[in-house]
């Protein structure tokens, strides 16, 4: 989307939309209110990023998942700080209910991970869900228009989907 302003200047607007952070976390981490909790295997977080940054939130992640940025924000920090980010997922939207819906509907095919995690904006159970099989989380996201960023220094590489394609 591009802006125009009475000076005739021109700005655009950084993409932004939904995303879902796919991460490897073993043990037991302390996140914030919400206590220490207990982590085993893979997990997918369900995040924003319709704020004025964009899609900038999910190279922060980047950053913070590979010690460049500190890790002070989100409840998803601590997952990132002392986990592996192994995919990176993002659709455009400006649909402020995306993000909720798309945690509603993964609710449905994964596991809850931890009650509140990601969600004390929002009335959501949570927004971080165990991931037992891969193959059913990325058959979800493509069928829902969901693609991988790009390089990204920090960032995973692309994931293959079932169907083989690249760019998930």
């Amino acid at each position: 989307m591009v802006l125009t302003y009475p000076l005739g200047l021109f700005f655009v607007k950084p993409a932004g939309g939904i995303y879902v952070l796919l991460i490897e976390v073993r043990g037991e981490l302390s996140i914030g209110a919400l206590g220490r909790q207990k982590f085993d295997g893979l997990y997918a977080y369900v995040g924003s990023a319709q704020g004025p940054g964009g899609f900038k939130r999910v190279a922060r992640h980047c950053r913070v998942a590979s010690g460049r940025a500190p890790a002070r924000r989100w409840h998803i920090d601590r997952l990132l700080q002392h986990g592996r980010l192994e995919a990176v997922f993002i659709r455009e939207t400006a649909d402020p209910g995306a993000e909720c819906a798309l945690a509603a509907e993964l609710g449905e095919i994964l596991p809850p991970a931890v009650p509140g995690f990601g969600s004390s904006d929002c009335r959501c159970p949570t927004h971080l869900f165990g991931v037992p099989a891969v193959e059913v989380l990325t058959a979800r996201l493509a069928a829902r228009g969901f693609s991988w960023p790009g390089p990204e220094p920090g960032c995973p590489t692309p994931v293959r989907t079932p169907g083989g394609h690249e760019g998930l």
